[in-house]
């Protein structure tokens, strides 16, 4: 269920650059030069010499990669051996630390509470988890045929 609301998060994210902004729409005179730059398009594309060099670019094979030298596939493990030793040293930094974040998270936590009271607390939370499985209902219905 979270890899759900995670990959609908992501889709979100994914799509929000896709939406039209006001600010960046186009005047209307790039509107009407556009089928002239259509035109051009397909006048491009009927002739015999660009016809010609598309056939030979569709024909032309990639490059094969070279096969992986066992240096460098040494190397690689190297580099993510280091990777993985520097994170858990980061890790054993951020260790002692800890108590003293659950114990400022724990003071905001009571003073939300004071705040607001446990009843609010709780609508809060209800509200949050219904959103979150609307959302989640929404996308997946969606997504079904």
């Amino acid at each position: 269920m979270i890899l759900r609301l995670l990959a609908f998060v992501l889709v979100l994210l994914a799509a929000v650059p896709a939406i039209p902004s006001s600010s960046g729409a186009q005047p209307a005179a790039d509107v009407t030069a556009a089928p002239a730059e259509a035109r051009e398009l397909l006048r491009l594309l009927d002739d015999p010499g660009v016809r010609a060099w598309i056939e030979r670019e569709r024909s032309a094979e990639a490059p094969a990669a070279p096969a992986p030298s066992p240096e460098s596939a040494s190397d690689e493990l190297a580099r993510r051996l280091a990777a993985v030793s520097a994170h858990l040293r980061s890790v054993q930094t951020a260790v002692p630390r800890l108590p003293g974040e659950v114990e400022r998270a724990s003071a905001v936590l009571m003073a939300e509470l004071k705040e607001r009271g446990l009843a609010g607390i709780v609508v809060l939370l209800i509200g949050f988890i219904a959103l979150g499985y609307g959302t989640e209902r929404l996308f997946w219905r969606g997504r079904l045929p």
